[in-house]
């Protein structure tokens, strides 16, 4: 099914998290973990930081949809787990720790691994356009969604199963 961006003339109504919106009439509400082809949580070390390397995705690093390489610190590892926990463009990068809510879509080729209070999300960038994800994502429906299921009273956290579960509407390219 091919979903025009623009110009919908027709619409339903469903519910979501507790409030019924109304959505374009080819369009479904779907889990983010029914357009997931894989995730990872990421990197934990406690080594110090270097002045060459990999570079080391943090939280802090996550910029709704930007990821900022620039004040990124350095990491030496080796190839295994590079490869384990390497970026590629197409990534989608979630906070699951503190910030949450924070997201960065990798669209830049730059040797980079993501830290532990990161999940890496990988769609089918074929069917699934990441930008639109991204503005989905910061929505209020979603938002709400990602309040309910926080975990921690100090440091809150979320996990990929929960992540897997919010429910969003959406419409397959």
């Amino acid at each position: 099914m091919t979903c025009p961006s623009i110009g919908h003339k027709e619409f339903k109504k469903v519910e979501l998290d507790g409030r019924t919106i109304k959505i374009p009439k080819e369009w479904s509400i779907v889990t983010l973990g029914d357009i997931t082809i894989e995730h990872k949580q990421g990197y934990y070390t406690n080594q110090q930081y270097s002045s060459s390397g990999i570079r080391l995705i943090r939280v802090t690093d996550l910029q709704n949809p930007k990821i900022s390489y620039e004040t990124m610190p350095m990491l030496e590892i080796d190839q295994k787990t590079y490869e384990q926990f390497k970026v590629e463009v197409g990534d989608f990068l979630i906070a699951r720790s503190g910030a949450i809510g924070r997201y960065g879509i990798v669209t830049e080729d730059i040797p980079a691994i993501f830290g532990s209070y990161i999940i890496r999300f990988r769609f089918d960038t074929t069917r699934v356009d990441l930008y639109f994800l991204g503005k989905v994502y910061e929505s209020s429906l979603v938002r709400s969604q990602l309040y309910k299921m926080r975990h921690g009273a100090t440091n809150i956290n979320i996990n990929a199963k929960d992540i897997k579960s919010i429910k969003i509407p959406f419409c397959f390219r």
